[in-house]
């Protein structure tokens, strides 16, 4: 596989405390007004409001009992609003839809936190364009510097994908997309929705938004016949939530030249496999992020790390970075996902993103997967990095 000289964002993040338990000190009614205004919220009847209000004081509670177990790592991630308070578990779970081989055992977690030594890092093709500086008003705030791919140049827009539980087709190509502009191939939005309408399993089977599909399907495809770009082939299973009848041709973008395992259950792999040859897709354990915001305090963006849920895998992502609190270790992982700017924690102002301790939290070590491009784009010309006042860059 292709090595580059890889691009990064350092970004020095703010990990900031949730507070208190939010049902303990806010009136439900004027926090599900201000919910409904936000994510711009509306019900068919009064009846179904009421029982969306129902829902709401349930999760909120929900909320409470997740923090008790994450005030271990002392800044409780799940403290404001989401853009799902109003789903049911069941109905939340409708948005996940990875699956991975039969044949693959779940990994179990690890230590957690487990810190993954940073040595050699700058040494190998580990540099930054830019430093970016994300900061609140927290006072008792720790700084955390971050290494991260995205958001950038060579990363697409965050997205969306909706009511379709095709979360392997969103993180298949934007992985895709990053590593074939790193490798030189520059930065084309590929579609998710050629991959949920035109792929076949090898028995003739068709993937659908309820029964999800593994990432490397999404490479398998654009390894026979590329991808075309969102463009060419636009969105619609995100609102409609039903595969549509394939309208694929075959196209020079989106080209897979390889796809492989990147370090499963070994997370010093999977870091060498992201310092050198780019983003990598993961499946997780979703189930808590329903209410995951990056652990904000009135309203300032912060991004605290998830520390403990489980190891059933059932959502795809994509790890795009890591963070260290020290020049010694790697604390863990830089995730980004497909549910819009409005979830998550910010960096360098875009929503979307997450922080995983490592340890194999949420079961991310369970089966990393890669791709390579460097049969397609060919070879990007590489230069020794520099290091300016201890940065790579």
């Amino acid at each position: 596989m292709l090595l580059f000289t890889r691009p990064l964002l350092i970004a020095t993040l703010i990990f900031v405390s949730s507070g208190a338990p939010i049902a303990a000190t806010t009136d439900i009614d004027a926090m599900f007004k201000s919910f409904k205004l936000k994510f711009e919220k509306s019900y068919a009847s009064a009846d179904e409001e009421l029982a969306r209000r129902g829902v709401f004081e349930a999760n909120i509670a929900k909320i409470n009992r997740l923090n008790d177990v994450e005030r271990l790592a002392a800044y409780p991630p799940y403290g404001h609003l989401t853009p799902f308070m109003d789903l049911t578990s069941e109905e939340f779970r409708q948005k996940l839809g990875s699956t991975v081989p039969a044949h693959i055992t779940p990994v179990a977690n690890g230590p957690a936190p487990k810190k993954l030594s940073s040595k050699g890092r700058t040494s190998r093709r580990f540099h930054a364009e830019q430093m970016l500086q994300i900061s609140t008003s927290d006072v008792d705030a720790d700084n955390v510097t971050v290494f991260s791919y995205c958001p950038g140049l060579n990363c697409s827009p965050m997205q969306d994908q909706g009511v379709c539980g095709d979360c392997w087709a969103f993180a298949a190509t934007e992985v895709l997309e990053t590593v074939t502009a790193l490798n030189g191939g520059g930065l084309t939005r590929l579609s998710p929705q050629e991959l949920v309408d035109c792929y076949t399993t090898s028995s003739g089977e068709h993937t659908t938004c309820k029964t999800g599909g593994e990432i490397e399907f999404g490479w398998q495809y654009g390894e026979q016949n590329g991808i075309e770009t969102i463009a060419q082939y636009p969105l619609t299973s995100t609102q409609s939530g039903q595969v549509g009848k394939c309208n694929g041709e075959q196209t020079s973008t989106g080209e897979v030249s390889s796809y492989s395992d990147a370090g499963m259950g070994d997370e010093q792999t999977m870091l060498n496999n992201l310092d050198n040859y780019g983003p990598i897709g993961v499946v997780v354990d979703a189930s808590n992020w329903q209410f995951y915001d990056g652990g904000k305090t009135n309203g300032n963006p912060g991004c605290t790390p998830i520390t403990n849920c489980g190891t059933t895998t059932d959502h795809a992502v994509e790890i795009v970075g890591t963070y260290n609190s020290t020049a010694t270790y790697v604390d863990g992982w830089v995730i980004r996902n497909h549910w819009s700017t409005a979830w998550g924690c910010q960096l360098s102002g875009e929503g979307g993103y997450a922080l995983l301790a490592m340890g194999n939290t949420c079961g991310i070590a369970s089966y990393p997967v890669m791709v390579d491009v460097s049969t397609k784009v060919g070879k990007r010309n590489s230069t020794q990095p520099k290091v300016v006042a201890g940065v790579p860059k």
